[in-house]
């Protein structure tokens, strides 16, 4: 039994010597100084290179507090190591271990505790949840913040399984991302227990705790909340299990067991997030029609590309959301049962795609599909890159390689033949041609160099320049073609609403679906800024600012603010405090920032706010903002 080794620049982990195979978690929340203390034990297996008592495990740590790191019986002597953005190494002595060329398998046992500011952990007090009378805690550990909740080989490449049994205080309920096995119960406290028998990357280790209940919505799934949601959450998603179903169609069996949702704190910073057996969901997803289920789509599609096969490191992180990007898309075809719904999304993607491009600079490295990441923290990285642009590689390998049914069946396989591995971008590539191989000429190196080589239908005329997708920032070399039947739909409106004055609501607009509005919004937010008059209008005739759907909400402030409306500063201001998704947040804050006019509210509701935000976007925002931490 062996681990491939990758390249990962954001970790200081050692398994080249031993690395993790299982996981043995106990922990005692404690809500009262919010820390989570008890210990792990890290089931180590030797890998090719021996190990020699001069060495040490080195493990990632954030801000942790080791006491005590044992072996068997054996105490062992532990340091860490020098500080640094991504950490501190916890460098585990050898030298006490007799025999060690001989060992095959070591368990380390750490005892240790949180620190309060521990980057992966978001505590609330009862005064900031729904119901006012329970503490509330819930973890982010993507990308690199398992470290900060428990020494570990923090880097994808390394997948485990995982045991945890959990001790929190009654009548509070702990989730986990893994199967709940029982509890146990005492006058004070429950403990709960947990095992995920199939192997993962620590950065989908995850919890959460609080005044939580649950509806069933079918046979392998159940939304949890908070008791004050619970209904309306239940209703938005409740055909979670025909849509896991459909994903199988595309993607194989569903083998996590359950599909569990947690509709989270508003505080959450992502849309979704694909714990294994339970994802984390924003509140912004409650629209009221089920129109924005499409995250959904994506964190199940993830049960395939990301959890089962996995990204070597965050270099790679588009093998993780391209392809989920890709299969989300497909789905929401199927979902409509429309192939024009499918490219509906793709054009909003690409649009994503050009702007993200255009935020970062068309220089930038963190453009590039493959994303060199020395010295550069993975959250300040992340963007709609690799989830795009990675979309559009897949997307036009689909176009050039057969079609859409072709393509399906080399996902397919592609899946079955990484299933519980990480890879990296040259592991994928290697077998697109081995797949592909009675179309494709091989060129010398293809395999060696991904970065320099291409590969042509045997008829010459098309090639796929690889150093330019994968390596070059900037824009993708190719400009797909997008089916823009129900764009151009979008787009008469538009250009209507742009160029006539506004005296009442078309009657086309009722007719378009959620998606379509949201595209409508968009497209206004693409042209010259508009007059204040026409905001008045539009907001008179077709009332934006009333909507549920975060979606339209978002793109509709950001049109008014690039109008210089200001109604519309206590709106936004509000709706940067309501919700700390980043998507939405954090560009509704650059906004506000680059208006004189907004400017100073804008620093002023996050200073007062910012205590209350997740640590992630709170530092994000504070860059945003020119802030010092």
């Amino acid at each position: 039994m062996t681990l491939k080794i990758y390249r990962d620049p954001s970790s200081a982990s050692n398994p080249h010597l031993f690395f993790t195979k299982h996981v043995t978690i106990d922990w005692t929340i404690d809500f009262n100084r919010q820390v989570l203390s008890g210990y792990c034990i890290l089931h180590l297996v030797a890998n090719e290179t021996p190990a020699k008592s001069s060495d040490f495990i080195i493990l990632d740590t954030r801000e942790i507090n080791v006491k005590n790191v044992s072996f068997e019986d054996l105490k062992l002597n532990f340091e860490f190591g020098e500080k640094n953005f991504v950490g501190q190494p916890l460098k585990i002595s050898l030298s006490n271990i007799p025999n060690l060329d001989s060992i095959k398998e070591l368990a380390l046992k750490i005892e240790y505790e949180t620190s309060r500011d521990a980057s992966a952990l978001q505590w609330f007090e009862p005064k900031t949840t729904l119901g006012k009378k329970y503490p509330y805690l819930f973890s982010q550990c993507q990308a690199i913040h398992a470290r900060s909740i428990l020494p570990c080989q923090d880097t994808p490449m390394v997948k485990f399984t995982y045991e945890a049994s959990v001790s929190v205080q009654k009548p509070l309920t702990v989730l986990m991302s893994a199967i709940n096995t029982g509890k146990e119960e005492t006058s004070e406290t429950i403990r709960h227990k947990f095992a995920q028998n199939i192997k993962i990357p620590s950065y989908l280790i995850a919890i959460v705790s609080g005044d939580l209940v649950s509806s069933d919505l079918g046979p392998i799934s159940r939304v949890w909340t908070e008791r004050e949601m619970i209904e309306r959450c239940a209703w938005e998603f409740a055909d979670v299990d025909k849509m896991v179903k459909e994903a199988e169609s595309l993607a194989g069996e569903y083998v996590w067991g359950r599909y569990d949702i947690l509709v989270l704190p508003p505080t959450f910073p992502y849309g979704g997030m694909e714990n294994p057996c339970l994802t984390f969901v924003t509140p912004t997803l409650i629209a009221g029609d089920r129109s924005l289920v499409s995250v959904i789509q994506h964190e199940i599609a993830h049960s395939w590309t990301g959890n089962l096969v996995t990204n070597c490191s965050w270099e790679h992180f588009w093998l993780n959301e391209g392809f989920t990007k890709f299969l989300e898309n497909k789905l929401v075809g199927i979902n409509q049962k429309s192939e024009l719904f499918r490219q509906f999304e793709c054009i909003d993607g690409w649009r994503c795609l050009v702007e993200a491009v255009k935020d970062f600079g068309d220089k930038s490295p963190l453009t590039q599909l493959v994303c060199p990441l020395d010295q550069v923290d993975p959250d300040d990285a992340f963007s709609s890159i690799p989830y795009e642009k990675g979309h559009s590689l897949l997307f036009y390998l689909e176009q050039i390689l057969g079609g859409t049914e072709v393509f399906n069946k080399y996902l397919r396989a592609h899946i079955e033949r990484f299933k519980g591995l990480s890879i990296d971008t040259n592991d994928w590539k290697q077998f697109l041609y081995e797949y592909f191989s009675d179309k494709v000429y091989f060129p010398t190196n293809c395999f060696k160099k991904f970065q320099r080589s291409s590969f042509e239908f045997k008829s010459g005329e098309l090639a796929v320049d690889w150093n330019a997708w994968l390596n070059t920032p900037g824009m993708p070399p190719v400009v797909l073609k997008f089916d823009e039947t129900l764009a151009n739909q979008v787009k008469n409106l538009t250009e209507k609403l742009t160029n006539e004055e506004i005296v009442e609501k078309e009657t086309i607009f009722d007719k378009f679906s959620s998606d379509q509005k949201r595209e409508l919004v968009s497209q206004l937010l693409n042209q010259e800024p508009l007059s204040c008059s026409k905001i008045d209008s539009l907001n008179k005739y077709y009332k934006f600012g009333e909507t549920q759907n975060s979606e339209i909400l978002f793109r509709w402030i950001r049109l008014c603010i690039k109008a210089k409306w200001e109604p519309i500063l206590q709106p936004a201001l509000k709706f940067v405090t309501d919700q700390g998704r980043m998507k939405f947040t954090r560009p509704v804050y650059k906004d506000l920032y680059a208006w004189n006019f907004s400017r100073q509210a804008a620093i002023d509701t996050f200073l007062k706010e910012r205590d209350c935000m997740h640590k992630t976007t709170a530092s994000l925002v504070a860059k945003d903002l020119n802030i010092s931490s």
